[in-house]
Parts: C-alpha cells; sequence; structure tokens
C-alpha cells in the first residue's frame, strides 16, 4: 500500500468535506441550504438564501479547499500521484461530506480549485465554457461539456496519464453527482406524474427528470420551478 497516497486522500478529503455553504447559510440566516432552492450545498444555491455576495464568498472558498488541498500535497514533496489523488479526495469530500450524512455539492468550484494546481490552462478550458454558458444562459450543459472534454484536451498536450486520469474521475463523479442529486438517485413520484398524465408513465417521468438533472443541473424544466443551476 502506498501510504503517501493514502495520507494525501484522507487530508484532501477532510478539507473538502467542510461544508462551506452549509455552515454560511446556518449563520447567516438561520437555514439548512439543504432544505432551500435546489438542496444543493454549493456556492451558486445560496442565492436562495443570501444573494450573490454570499454565492461568491462561498465560491471562492469552495475554490480554495480544492486548490489548497492538491497544493498542500505538492508541498508536502508526496508525489503527482498523490496529488491527483488528493483532488478526486477533496471533490468526493465535498460532495459527500462526513458532516453532513454524505450529503454535498456538486463539486464544480472544488474541482475548479484542483485545476489550478494540476492543469492550469484546464482551469481556463472550463471557465471559458462556463463563461460562455453565461452569456448564452445553458450554463450548467456547457460547464458539463467543459469538464467531459477536458481529459481529451489534457491527453492531446500530453499531459500525462496520471492527469488525463483524473480529469476523467473527475467527470464521472460530476455526472454521478448531478444524477443523484443528494436525493439518493430518488425522484419523487410526484414530479414523475406532472410530466406525464399517471403514475403508469412515471418511469418515462424520472427518466426526464434525470436527463434535466444531468444537463440542466435541476429536477424541472424551469429553475423558477424549483431548482437553480447548481455549480458549486
Amino acid at each position: 500500500m502506498n501510504w503517501t497516497w493514502v495520507v494525501a486522500a484522507a487530508l484532501a478529503y477532510l478539507i473538502g468535506s467542510f461544508p462551506t455553504a452549509y455552515v454560511v447559510a446556518l449563520r447567516w440566516a438561520g437555514v439548512d441550504i439543504r432544505t432551500v432552492g435546489s438542496g444543493n450545498v454549493g456556492g451558486s444555491n445560496m442565492r436562495a438564501v443570501q444573494g450573490v455576495w454570499a454565492t461568491i464568498a462561498v465560491g471562492v472558498i469552495d475554490l480554495l479547499k480544492g486548490a489548497g488541498a492538491v497544493w498542500l500535497t505538492v508541498m508536502m514533496g508526496l508525489g503527482t500521484g498523490a496529488a491527483c489523488v488528493a483532488a478526486v479526495a477533496v471533490v468526493v469530500g465535498h460532495d459527500w461530506s462526513v458532516w453532513l450524512s454524505l450529503q454535498g455539492g456538486r463539486g464544480g468550484a472544488s474541482s475548479l480549485g484542483t485545476l489550478l494546481v494540476l492543469f492550469p490552462l484546464g482551469f481556463l478550458w472550463v471557465v471559458g465554457f462556463m463563461a460562455i454558458g453565461k452569456l448564452t444562459r445553458s450554463t450548467a450543459v456547457l460547464h458539463l461539456c467543459g469538464v467531459i472534454t477536458l481529459p481529451a484536451v489534457a491527453g492531446l498536450m500530453r499531459q500525462g496519464n496520471g492527469i488525463v486520469i483524473t480529469l476523467t474521475v473527475l467527470a464521472v463523479i460530476m455526472v454521478i453527482k448531478r444524477l443523484e442529486a443528494n436525493q439518493r438517485f430518488q425522484v419523487p413520484l410526484e414530479m414523475c406524474n406532472s410530466l406525464h398524465a399517471g403514475p403508469m408513465k412515471a418511469g418515462t417521468g424520472r427518466a426526464r427528470v434525470y436527463g434535466r438533472r444531468l444537463l440542466l443541473d435541476r429536477d424541472s424544466r424551469w429553475a423558477s420551478d424549483s431548482q437553480s443551476s447548481a455549480e458549486s
């Protein structure tokens, strides 16, 4: 067993598992952010609690969590492999926090933070997709596109197998977390029935909800119905 990787993973997971949005929402507004808006424990859902400045603050802190966990691993001289393990672990910690019964955010900001250290050009690649998404009001879709295409970009730029594998794992984690949506992959029956006339078509309704979770990062077609895009 490579103990340096174990140390890197444990340290990064603990850093990532600090639920920034949950703590800020609880102390500033006295609410459990999991019960507000999209239920996402991340920066974007802070809009439903405290507005844009809280969103920015939480997003920056979560980004620093990702960057800090990987940077500490590098500074400790644990090697590139350990840094890649730390990148995955800090995002896993953010998405499935031990302090919130394995609930959390989507890992968007934390993943961006890891890229600042591991693959800075990859950071710019994803941010570029998000910027275009912001202008075209399709941030969730283009953010996903940026993350999914990033391993190929890293491969073309000869970043090494470790980086490519890490970016692939991070993309898979984002897909899983969007589909899971802090609901253990469950879809409320009323949501299924609202999409089709009658419970006999609930399976089709459930598939549509999963599709919207993946592409739009919410259960409903319109953000105002229930959820705003959750990118952190």
